[in-house]
């Protein structure tokens, strides 16, 4: 069977109305709670979007509200929980699911027999911590992705980003950037293919790690940010087991009139293990 076409709903940046304890603070405490927001995407039949935007039936489409008040409620009776951001990312991402899934069953009047003989769709949540590290000036990140082909067919990826590290160090081929350090800015992605036993304890494993890399880079000294991206990786390496890793460096001051210029890589983990 082809896969029908399918287009996208998102809520982008949505702040939970109550306190929430995910993780330990940028401190190391426990039971802190801490500014979060997070974002879905989910697909939708693409019948049902032009349907909907001929006939202006709000019935045919998601209802956002619902969704909204469906997952803040879920995770508010859970007050006092303290979650990590990978179960938190994966409870919004099957209520999302679940709330597609009863619209499209009743828009399409699909009988009750056969509604769960096809059913293709990816959700997409990300959560966002802004002041979940003392290193990271953009915070932590953590998407998760499922792509089902149907309710027993399905793929899944996780992603931790460490979003915007000021590192400060020796860096570059000229003269002038010899004589004393500049500011680099760095954001690392990380992909895990499937979800590990470990990754309850992974928020703690990547704060840790954001302390190792600005460390690592303020010890250190470079004549290019193509060597510095690979000292990276190889502390990333040593530190957590991976599939892939997208490492971002920035030179805020290196050219004037430009205001970044850096690199991004994108390696599997065994390309920093010797």
């Amino acid at each position: 069977m082809d896969m029908p076409k399918l287009d996208n709903i998102h809520l982008r940046n949505i702040q939970f109305p109550f306190p929430i304890i995910i993780g330990r603070d940028a401190w190391g405490r426990a039971d802190k709670p801490q500014p979060a927001t997070f974002s879905v995407r989910i697909s939708y039949p693409s019948e049902l979007i032009t349907r909907s935007g001929k006939t202006d039936d709000v019935s045919l489409t998601l209802d956002y509200g619902k969704l909204y008040r469906t997952i803040t409620s879920m995770v508010e009776e859970r007050a006092g929980t303290e979650w990590n951001m990978a179960h938190l990312a994966g409870m919004i991402r099957t209520i999302g699911l679940s709330v597609m899934d009863s619209t499209v069953n009743e828009a399409m009047e699909i009988p009750l027999e056969k509604q769960d003989a096809w059913n293709p769709s990816e959700a997409e949540v990300w959560v966002h911590l802004p002041k979940a590290s003392l290193r990271a000036q953009g915070g932590l990140r953590f998407r998760s992705c499922m792509t089902r082909q149907s309710f027993t067919e399905a793929q899944g990826e996780e992603e931790w980003c460490i979003e915007d590290m000021q590192c400060s160090c020796v860096i570059g081929v000229n003269e002038h950037e010899r004589q004393q350090k500049q500011v680099v800015v760095v954001t690392l992605g990380i992909k895990v293919a499937e979800p590990k036993e470990w990754r309850a304890e992974m928020m703690g494993s990547i704060q840790e790690l954001s302390s190792l890399v600005v460390d690592g880079i303020e010890a250190s000294s470079f004549l290019t940010v193509e060597a510095l991206a690979i000292h990276i990786g190889r502390i990333a390496a040593s530190k957590l087991d991976f599939s892939t890793i997208t490492i971002s460096v920035w030179k805020p001051s290196a050219m004037a009139q430009v205001e970044y210029s850096g690199i991004e890589i994108t390696r599997p983990r065994e390309a920093f293990v010797s």
